[in-house]
């Protein structure tokens, strides 16, 4: 399958959010499982009506788009630096919640000193199945919602890797609080 032919949008459809081609299945979707930790076989599991190659054209076709991580990021690029319980903190950059807050979770627009808040004083931390350095935070949003943000350590500092409203948390390993 080509990357351009894995995934359409249609206004009739979903509201005109990016879905897997002829499903009424969200690309978000997929992301969100490779976000908490759900490797690609998971997410099959999940849709035994996927193929394989389909999964991958749409995680090609959406490399094009995906900002690449900088090494040297000047410090007004931040949007924010939030330190963590585990000792290390967290950056976003302006563009990247830009990506997340328009094409991953536009839900999460508007919500910064939300997903902050998840990141300094979280209810629970639980780590990846599939990676040691992704952590999943979670706090209450409301009665049976939280705020997941999930990130990468890498030694003393980390980075967002998304944030999104869920009504689970993800039953992984529960490393805070102990």
């Amino acid at each position: 399958m080509r990357p351009h032919d894995a995934a359409s949008a249609d206004a009739d459809v979903l509201g005109g959010e990016r879905v897997f081609t002829g499903t009424r299945v969200p690309v978000r979707s997929l992301f969100d499982h490779l976000e908490g930790g759900d490797s690609i076989d998971d997410f099959l599991t999940g849709f035994p009506s996927f193929r394989r190659d389909q999964v991958i054209a749409v995680l090609e076709a959406s490399r094009a788009v995906l900002p690449y991580p900088c090494i040297m990021i000047p410090d007004e690029d931040f949007l924010f630096v939030v330190a963590t319980p585990l000792g290390f903190t967290v950056r976003v950059t302006r563009r990247y919640w830009q990506l997340i807050t328009t094409v991953k979770h536009p839900v999460m627009a508007g919500h910064e000193a939300e997903v902050q808040a998840t990141l300094s004083d979280p209810e629970e931390i639980r780590r990846s199945r599939t990676d040691e350095n992704v952590l999943l935070f979670y706090r209450t949003q409301r009665a049976g919602r939280w705020v997941c943000a999930v990130t990468r350590r890498q030694d003393d500092t980390g980075f967002l890797i998304t944030a999104y409203p869920t009504d689970a948390i993800k039953e992984r390993t529960h490393l805070w609080p102990t």
